[in-house]
């Protein structure tokens, strides 16, 4: 028998040892995540700034907390982000204000919170995970389920960041969970309110997360037909119209989703022309879903958002027809439709981080599946392929670490103050004449301003050309 046949044995993987590798993942899981908290903060180095632009979309909500309820008008994010982290930050901010800082802006606690906040909720994503793959299928996929999500690699890079991508991975499993429990397991008043109440969170993260309620709708459906007892069409419709416990699960939601962005109340033209903006804004990279250029792009940002290993199995799990719970893949694989039919023409990677813990759960179904073979070579196959997937992911996810420990932009702003006389004018490269330097200042080094004379080097470039 093969050492790869032996670590495949039922026994072995039965073993009561085999329970504490769920904290081992968590533990390994939280590290890579802590390891980059500091990055681009100059809490490690006084001259690195946030490179991550989203960042301080969320950063400047939270900071301003609670007085810009009544003034902001910026709704092309929900503030359920802003408005958490604003709460959580206020004794900090207060013990800050009465305290020497060192720093041109002294907000950058609030950036190191809400990363902090970030990786707590990146870290119960995996735990989500956990749980649902175990309710779905057993011990095994859920272990493995966790263990792909903690090392997917944008999974990873963003809860490291103060951004709402790691906060709807969690409330977008969390949901799908909760709904399931509530439509299949509990199917009381109660659960259906937390439910709710859970899809409202989402809601207040990211409108995107909107998505969701195909799966609540596919799931409460077919528990309609499972007792439906022959019904015609008809009559399931009507009973699913009729259960008071489906209104109620709106009312939370929506009751939810207003509690945590409530400028809308005060503001209610502000969301349509923030969505306006923000179309007007990404129209330029728009391509028509005829054009095989959007598929690449999609494919593309499918691939890189959780890794090309684990996407391919990810696409075998959706795809899966001996999977035990169709209703699962059925309802995910409408949601993902939904999506890439709305955003597919502009889909951008980030777009696709909070749907990577389902994605997670959809290949380890598939990789337990060949695990399982009672044929002991594709069991073997099995063992090898796990053990492919999650070593690339998490050799890919330490690459990542150490690259961006090597911030190009830190060391950029280091060579401008030790070379650069004070006084002198340097020459600032824009992105485009209508984004100045000021307005993407995060793709460029940290310049002190006040000591050095300025330069348009765009506009002067295009006038020489």
């Amino acid at each position: 028998m093969s050492i790869f046949t032996r670590i495949s044995s039922t026994k072995i993987l039965a073993n009561h040892k085999f329970k504490i590798i769920p904290f081992f993942l968590l533990l390994v899981a939280t590290t890579i995540r802590v390891v980059s908290l500091t990055w681009g903060l100059p809490f490690s180095d006084r001259l690195a700034r946030p490179y991550h632009p989203d960042e301080q979309k969320i950063i400047t909500g939270a900071q301003f907390f609670p007085s810009n309820i009544q003034t902001n008008q910026d709704f092309r994010y929900p503030t359920f982000m802003h408005h958490s982290l604003g709460s959580l930050s206020i004794p900090v901010k207060h013990v800050v204000s009465i305290l020497p800082v060192d720093f041109d802006v002294g907000f950058y606690h609030i950036y190191l919170m809400g990363r902090i906040y970030s990786v707590i909720a990146g870290v119960g994503a995996i735990i989500i995970v956990y749980l649902f793959a175990q309710r779905l299928f057993d011990t095994k996929t859920g272990i493995l389920a966790a263990a792909l999500t903690s090392f997917s690699l944008y999974h990873v890079q963003a809860s490291a960041w103060a951004t709402v991508d790691t906060m709807s991975s969690l409330l977008m499993v969390a949901f799908i969970f909760v709904a399931y429990l509530a439509i299949y397991d509990f199917k009381n008043l109660v659960s259906f309110t937390g439910a709710g109440i859970v899809f409202g969170l989402l809601l207040g993260t990211r409108y995107t997360g909107g998505v969701a309620a195909i799966v609540f709708l596919v799931f409460y459906i077919d528990s309609k037909v499972q007792n439906s007892q022959g019904d015609r069409a008809l009559i399931i419709v009507k009973k699913v119209i009729l259960d008071y416990r489906f209104w109620i699960f709106g009312l939370a939601a929506i009751f939810t989703f207003l509690l945590t962005t409530p400028g809308l109340l005060i503001f209610p033209d502000a969301l349509i022309n923030s969505i306006a903006f923000e179309q007007n804004r990404s129209s330029q990279n728009y391509l028509p879903l005829t054009d095989i250029q959007t598929w690449k792009n999609m494919i593309r940002s499918f691939v890189d958002s959780i890794g090309g290993a684990i996407a391919v199995f990810a696409l075998l799990g959706l795809m899966h027809y001996r999977s035990r719970h169709k209703e699962f893949n059925i309802a995910v694989f409408l949601m993902l439709f939904l999506v890439f039919a709305i955003f597919g023409n502009s889909l951008m990677t980030r777009y696709l981080i909070m749907f990577i813990p389902i994605f997670s759960i959809l290949a380890a179904e598939v990789l337990i599946s060949i695990l399982r073979n009672r044929n002991p070579r594709i069991s073997t196959i099995g063992v090898v392929l796990i053990l492919a997937v999650v070593l690339h992911a998490l050799v890919y996810n330490i690459a990542g670490v150490i690259t961006r420990l090597d911030e190009t932009r830190t060391k950029a702003a280091h060579f401008i103050e030790e070379k650069i006389p004070e006084g002198s004018t340097i020459g600032i490269g824009y992105v485009s004449s209508q984004f100045g330097w000021r307005i993407h200042k995060w793709r460029q080094p940290y310049i002190r301003t006040k000591n050095y004379r300025e330069v348009d080097f765009t506009n002067v470039l295009n006038m020489v050309c």
